[in-house]
């Protein structure tokens, strides 16, 4: 019958678009609109949502486009999770004033000199680094556990541990550069960040 005829008739790629589009794009907007009640559970929820949705689109030919177009969604919400949690790690260890100062101080001026990076403010610091390192291994990010993806759960994982290993370089790098004036920079930052790269488990760069 004219019918079957019709219900058997391949789709033409731009109905099948349309329709994925009338499905998928009000699911898309939702999880963007969720209300969370911190930034990072709103990135993974949203991260586990658009993984789902990418998902189950992925071994479909005519859905290819659509789930590709969803990762550059997830890589956004990926860079603001990996953000956040590399500011609170930066704020708790006591590494973002110093960084600042590292930035900011002019290459004149002695960091001992200065009051965020003087030699009893590293040292408190960077040792007390040391001991939260040795207490919590290469669990850096234990929220990421909340992603449903392996690959995204590594991902996250990855790129705080590696952002807080090239701080603490940054760190040890100005200890131990004469040009600031430490006196005993061996007893400030004694770990190398080669030490720091393999307990965060990064490849050295």
């Amino acid at each position: 019958s004219s019918a079957a005829a019709a219900a058997s008739a391949p789709v033409a790629p731009q109905e099948a678009q349309a329709v994925l589009a009338a499905a998928v794009d009000p699911l898309v907007e939702m999880c963007c609109r969720a209300e969370c009640t911190d930034p990072q559970s709103k990135c993974l929820f949203c991260l586990n949502c658009l993984h789902a949705i990418q998902s189950s689109m992925s071994p479909f030919a005519l859905a290819k486009s659509k789930a590709e177009g969803l990762s550059a969604m997830i890589e956004s919400y990926m860079a603001s999770l990996v953000t956040e949690q590399t500011e609170y790690l930066f704020h708790k260890c006591g590494f973002d004033d110093k960084l600042e100062a590292v930035a900011s101080t002019p290459a004149s001026v002695p960091l001992s000199s200065v009051p965020a990076t003087s030699e009893a403010a590293m040292k408190d610091t960077l040792h007390a680094f040391y001991n939260y390192l040795y207490a919590i291994g290469t669990c850096v990010f234990p929220l990421a556990d909340r992603l449903l993806s392996l690959r995204l759960r590594a991902q996250a994982s990855s790129r705080v541990a590696s952002a807080l290993a090239k701080a603490y370089e940054t760190l040890y790098n100005a200890v131990h550069d004469p040009a600031n004036g430490y006196s005993e920079p061996g007893d400030i930052a004694y770990q190398s960040p080669d030490r720091i790269r393999l307990l965060l488990n990064v490849e050295a760069p």
